[in-house]
């Protein structure tokens, strides 16, 4: 028994002519063969990697891998290309970096530090009780989004790991 495509649609190709033709309303689970291959109707690909056809479901979106085969080859590709990955990331957090701090300034709110290497952002409420607590590109790419001055400023990582750790910075405690 080996699978023949008609118009598009594979059916079960067999020595009785009745099983080939099409029934008129066959579901995809009313009739199976003893193989295992379902009798009628069945929407099937071919992926181009393994060259197996198999069910449209085992098939993600647009590709014409199957989901193992796009699996694989999705692996090796990160690991052939992570020296690439690394550099696409770098330059694009710099600008989300210049981003967020043309939109809130470019100097720590505590101490004045103006060096870019050393500020960061700071979640003015702080991010108590948060389930998703958001950290690095995600929380610069939010902040950019909202545009919130009162839940976000500018400030230096010793200023913000002081106000983190203690509630306030030593900077404001010892002004005279």
């Amino acid at each position: 028994m080996k699978l023949s495509r008609k118009s598009g649609r594979f059916f079960i190709a067999s020595e009785d002519p009745l099983l080939c033709q099409p029934p008129a309303s066959v579901t995809r689970s009313a009739i199976r063969h003893e193989s295992g291959f379902l009798l009628g109707n069945i929407d099937m690909k071919q992926c181009t990697a393994c060259k197996q056809y198999k069910d449209e479901s085992q098939f993600c979106g647009r590709h014409r891998q199957c989901r193992t085969c796009r699996n694989v080859y999705q692996r090796e590709w990160n690991k052939n290309h992570a020296v690439y990955q690394s550099e696409r990331n770098t330059k694009r957090n710099k600008v989300l970096r210049e981003k967020f701090f043309d939109m809130y300034g470019r100097k720590c709110v505590c101490c004045g530090e103006v060096i870019p290497e050393f500020l960061t952002i700071e979640h003015i409420n702080g991010q108590k009780g948060i389930k998703n607590k958001k950290r690095g590109s995600p929380a610069w790419r939010e902040a950019i989004q909202e545009h919130r001055p009162d839940l976000y400023e500018v400030l230096c990582w010793n200023c913000n790991l002081a106000k983190g750790l203690t509630g306030t910075c030593p900077h404001k405690l010892f002004i005279p």
